[in-house]
């Protein structure tokens, strides 16, 4: 008999003993097992974390981490799911508990109203097949030091955890615009001021208006590297200042490390290269290797249309019906039909349609989140519309002009 349930203090050992043997990358030690523990024991009487396992026979067989986000879409803050941490008992891999779990998180976070779930990916093709679609897309940048901007150094200073309110009211203004963003949780902050970091930030009229976290990657002991793992900025006088004091580190760094979802950061570089030859034959400059983010899926096609609301969409005045297919949560499957007015879209509980589009939950989730632009997935046959006329119109619906952004660690 297989049961999903809140995990309990007399829980974790046992958890912890799967995740070290599912993340061996993370090492097998007392030094590890402490980090965990402090780490997931407050999550046992979190509103913001829940941790959740699948028990056989009294058996914890796997677990995971929920968490309760919110994140920036289309001008709104709504709700989002994390999923995290997912990881099964070696002696009971290929039993369904890893599938089992992945449905158990998106029925609860769908019987709360949350229309979205996010999660890292340990194997894009496991979670490509639950309905999870391409979100965010990381690019690491490995620059030389003289090749970023200039800037003042006036305003530049470092910050401690005495000053977390701050940093969260800063990243909350920097997420404004920025689509699938998540608002700072004290996890996060954790992170930012954890061991090996600092948290460098710019302050003008006494306001902080950027920051930078940044830990160091050892090539030889006098032949390091700068890595930046969160360039947070809410104007370019701010940027100019942070991109300043990472050039002022030349004497000591070979390369500025940027571990970044902007893929046009470049466009501020003298000289992107990283270095390597090894991209096209040698015949163009390699600047970036890039990597799949977040991952994000509709749980509620309905729900998105409600929580988004108002000026969220394109100025398109039509009526589409959605065919949405989804195998793996048939309550989202089916047809809604959507009165697009000025960018504000009205469910209709029946009627005429002008337009029916025809797509899976993978493919609507990347449209929606803005991942993918509809007309690609036209050209590749991953939609199909009735009336073919339609696509620019229906194309400039959905199209937000900003790529997924969030780089949230969970």
């Amino acid at each position: 008999m297989r049961e999903i349930r809140r995990l309990t203090e007399k829980d974790l050992p046992a958890y912890y003993e799967i995740l070290m043997h599912a993340y061996t990358g993370f090492g097998i030690s007392e030094e590890r097992l402490g980090i965990m523990d402090r780490e997931f024991r407050p999550m046992l009487d979190s509103e913001l974390n829940e941790l959740y396992g699948v028990f056989q026979a009294g058996e914890l067989t796997g677990g995971m981490r929920l968490i309760n986000y919110r994140m920036e879409l289309r001008g709104r803050r709504l709700p989002a799911g994390g999923i995290g941490s997912v990881a099964v008992g070696q002696l009971h891999k290929k039993e369904g508990t890893a599938r089992d779990l992945i449905a158990y998180a998106l029925e609860h976070f769908r019987r709360r109203g949350t229309a979205f779930a996010a999660l890292h990916p340990f194997r894009v093709d496991f979670y490509h097949r639950m309905g999870f679609g391409y979100g965010s897309q990381m690019r690491e940048y490995r620059v030389e030091p003289e090749y970023l901007p200039d800037g003042p150094n006036e305003g530049i200073e470092y910050l401690t955890p005495d000053d977390w309110l701050e940093v969260v009211d800063c990243h909350d203004r920097y997420m404004a615009g920025r689509d699938t963003l998540f608002e700072l949780t004290a996890e996060d902050c954790d992170r930012l001021f954890g061991r090996g970091r600092k948290l460098v930030g710019y302050r003008r009229d006494g306001r902080l208006c950027g920051y930078v976290s940044v830990s160091y990657e050892k090539e030889y002991v006098f032949r390091n590297n700068l890595v930046v793992h969160e360039l947070v900025y809410t104007d370019p006088s701010a940027l100019a200042g942070l991109l300043g004091f990472l050039r002022r580190q030349g004497d000591q760094f070979q390369r500025v490390i940027f571990h970044t979802t902007e893929d046009l950061l470049h466009l501020l570089f003298a000289n992107p290269a990283n270095g390597s030859n090894a991209a096209f034959g040698s015949f163009h400059i390699e600047y970036g290797t890039d990597g799949i983010g977040v991952q994000f899926r509709v749980l509620d096609a309905a729900e998105v249309f409600r929580q988004l609301g108002k000026g969220s969409f394109g100025p398109e005045h039509l009526r589409l019906q959605i065919n949405l297919r989804d195998e793996f949560c048939p309550a989202n499957a089916g047809s809604t039909l959507v009165d697009f007015r000025n960018g504000c879209p009205e469910i209709c509980p029946g009627g005429t349609a002008d337009i029916e589009l025809n797509i899976g939950v993978t493919e609507f989730s990347a449209l929606v989140i803005g991942a993918a632009e509809l007309l690609t997935l036209l050209d590749y046959g991953l939609a199909t519309l009735s009336d073919p006329a339609y696509a620019p119109a229906v194309a400039r619906l959905f199209r937000t002009g900003k790529k997924p952004m969030c780089n949230t660690g969970f």
